[in-house]
């Protein structure tokens, strides 16, 4: 699958959490106030922030999610839009290049 999605959150919602992955097959992973909260601080992330990256890691497109609802047909469609893009663009043929000698 070339689409992963990956949750990172403060261990300071952890009492919403169950309310965040119940009922979905959702990887996600807790930044540690303790650590000063460093995957936060590293992307100047805030609550509820999204972050598509290329295939080459590279971050593409940044938004908070709050005002969009899956419910919402528009919303629905212009987030899939956003990640169907991202899947289409070309991989460099680069990529692909092996020496077998």
């Amino acid at each position: 699958m070339d689409v992963h999605i990956l949750g990172i959150g403060k261990d300071q919602y952890n009492e919403y959490l169950n309310q965040m992955v119940e009922g979905r097959v959702l990887p996600w992973m807790e930044d540690s106030q303790n650590e000063g909260y460093p995957v936060w601080t590293d992307w100047d992330a805030s609550q509820r922030y999204v972050y598509f990256l290329n295939r080459g890691g590279i971050v593409d497109t940044t938004f908070n999610i709050t005002p969009y609802s899956p419910s919402n047909p528009a919303d629905y469609a212009y987030i899939m839009g956003l990640i169907l893009e991202l899947r289409t663009d070309d991989v460099p043929s680069s990529v692909f290049d092996v020496n077998f000698k």
